[in-house]
C-alpha cells in the first residue's frame, strides 16, 4: 500500500477546502469553542448513562458493552464537528480492523483528538491512560468502567497489558508518552517495545497526518483554529520482535520508522513518501 503524503505547502484536500472554509470562518471562535468543549457534556452524558444502566452480569460483555457505547459517543462527537464544519478525518488501512486480535496499536500523538478517533474507528480497543487524565474527575470513572489500564505504575501497566494481549486485546499506546512538542515526534518511551517482547505481540503502527496542533500539548480550546482541521490517519507496517531483540533496540527501530516517514512544516505533521512506494 503506497504511503500518502502530505505536502508542506498543501492545505486540506480542495473539495473539503472549498467546501468548509467558509462556513468554518462564519463559525466564530465562541461557536467554536462550544463545539469543542462539548466533549466534557458528552463526558457527563456517557458518566450519566454509566450509572443508571443495567449491568451484565458476564463482567467481560459489561466491559465490551461500556466500550462500544464510548465507540459511538466519539463518533457523535466527530460528526457533530464534521457537521459544523470544524473538522475533517480521513482514514487509510483501517478497512480490516475488526481482525486486528492481540496487537498493540502504536501512533504519535499531536492532539487529545486522535485518541478519541481511535476509540471511534476500533470499538473494543484497550487504552493506557496517563496519570493526569486518570487522575481527572470527569474521565476517570469512565476509564475505569471501561477497564483502561493507568501507566503508572510501569510494571503493573505491563503485567495487565501482557494479560490482555494474550487474550485477544488490543492495547492503544503513544510511545512518545504525551503529545507531540519537538518537532514532528517527541523521543520514544520503551514501554510499547517491552510490552511487544514480553507479550510476543505485533505492534501495528499508524500515522496521523493534520495542519494544526490544535489540543495539543499547550494548545488551549479557548485559542481558536484559524482553518479547519484536518487528520488523516494511515495505517503502517506491523512490527514484530526479532529473536532475541531487546525492548531498546526494538524501541530504536519503531522510533527510526516513525522518524523517516513524518515530517513538520510549523503546525504541519506530514507522512513522507515511502522511499519504496514512490
Amino acid at each position: 500500500m503506497a504511503n500518502r503524503v502530505l505536502p508542506l505547502h498543501e492545505s486540506p484536500p480542495l473539495i473539503v477546502r472549498d467546501a468548509i472554509a467558509s462556513s468554518a470562518r462564519e463559525a466564530g471562535r465562541f461557536a467554536q469553542q462550544r463545539a469543542f468543549l462539548s466533549f466534557y457534556r458528552r463526558c457527563v452524558g456517557f458518566t450519566a448513562w454509566l450509572l443508571l444502566r443495567s449491568r451484565v452480569s458476564d463482567r467481560e460483555a459489561d466491559v465490551a458493552a461500556i466500550r462500544s457505547r464510548l465507540s459511538e459517543y466519539c463518533r457523535l462527537y466527530f460528526s457533530d464537528l464534521a457537521a459544523r464544519h470544524l473538522v475533517h478525518c480521513e482514514f487509510e488501512g483501517f478497512e480490516d480492523v475488526a481482525s486486528w486480535k492481540g496487537s498493540i496499536v502504536c501512533a504519535n500523538h499531536p492532539s487529545i483528538l486522535d485518541a478519541l478517533c481511535f476509540f471511534w474507528k476500533i470499538p473494543g480497543i484497550g487504552c493506557v491512560v496517563g496519570m493526569r487524565p486518570w487522575g481527572n474527575p470527569l474521565l476517570s470513572f469512565p476509564a475505569r468502567q471501561a477497564e483502561f489500564v493507568p501507566r503508572d505504575p510501569a510494571l503493573r501497566m505491563l503485567k495487565e497489558c501482557r494479560q490482555r494481549l494474550l487474550r485477544g486485546e488490543n492495547i492503544l499506546l503513544f510511545p512518545e508518552g504525551t503529545r507531540t512538542t519537538r518537532g514532528a515526534l517527541n523521543p520514544f518511551h520503551d514501554g510499547p517495545a517491552l510490552l511487544a517482547v514480553k507479550a510476543r505481540a505485533p505492534i501495528r503502527t499508524v500515522f496521523i497526518e493534520t495542519n494544526s496542533l490544535f489540543l495539543g500539548k499547550g494548545y488551549s480550546v479557548f485559542k481558536p483554529t484559524t482553518e479547519p482541521i484536518v487528520f488523516r490517519f494511515s495505517v503502517g507496517e506491523v512490527f514484530q520482535p526479532r529473536p532475541g531483540e531487546s525492548a531498546r533496540d526494538l524501541s530504536r527501530r519503531l522510533e527510526g520508522h516513525y522518524r523517516d516517514r513524518l515530517g513538520r512544516d510549523g503546525d504541519r505533521i506530514f507522512r513522507l513518501r515511502d522511499a519504496a512506494h514512490p
